[in-house]
């Protein structure tokens, strides 16, 4: 998965295929930084000595040319709102708890008002009210700007009703396509919790030639 991030991200250049984006190959022609937003697993793009609003607008006047620094705290107090900072502005980064950690750091990757986030792991490893909350927090970011595409990379199947769509890969695979709640009639399972173990019976590759085989008709009964 991280692999994966990293490629549409365009930190690691792909060997071979396309990655097309609003009708342009951007593992060709890469979109501009500004334009995408990374939240990675480790926590290096935070400053443990600086305060919630510090990281941001510091972040927002590094990336974002000619801005006044008035203007970013401007749009620094809207980006805490939206990722529930606010209440929590001038403490250290150092001494904030895990989720709130990642919380900072999607706020530091929505300083340029991206139009694609990419998060690896955002959810996992967390207590499930956190993990909750957070995939609540994407929807709400995915809703502040009507171009955003938000994409989660995470071996988590709780919560998976938060997304729109829904990919489950297997060693290079897809295995599905499609809303959250088609996966379990999909896997032909009663909770979500069995996919893995019902996956682990056939190869990879065959769970892949198979939605090869349905993936129409899926996408015609849910409109994909």
């Amino acid at each position: 998965k991280t692999t994966l991030m990293n490629i549409l991200a365009g930190q690691v250049k792909p060997c071979h295929g396309a990655m097309v984006w609003h009708g342009r190959d951007i593992s060709r022609n890469p979109i501009h930084p500004n334009e995408g937003g990374f939240v990675p697993q480790a926590d290096d793009v935070l400053h443990d000595a600086l305060t919630v609003q510090e990281n941001i607008v510091s972040a927002m006047l590094l990336r974002v040319a000619r801005l006044p620094k008035s203007e970013a705290v401007e749009r620094a107090a809207h980006i805490m709102v939206v990722t529930g900072l606010e209440m929590i502005s001038s403490q250290r980064a150092g001494a904030l708890s895990i989720a709130q950690r990642r919380r900072l750091k999607l706020a530091v990757a929505l300083v340029t008002n991206p139009t694609m986030i990419l998060c690896d792991e955002f959810t996992d490893a967390l207590d499930a009210k956190s993990e909750r909350e957070l995939a609540a927090l994407l929807q709400l970011v995915a809703a502040d700007n009507p171009r955003r595409l938000v994409i989660n990379a995470t071996q988590n199947l709780s919560n998976l009703g938060a997304y729109n769509t829904v990919v489950l890969l297997n060693e290079g695979y897809v295995c599905f396509h499609g809303p959250a709640r088609a996966l379990p009639h999909y896997f032909s399972v009663k909770q979500m919790e069995e996919i893995y173990s019902r996956m682990a019976k056939r190869p990879a590759s065959r769970w892949g030639e198979s939605w090869d085989k349905h993936r129409d008709t899926y996408y015609n009964a849910f409109k994909m």
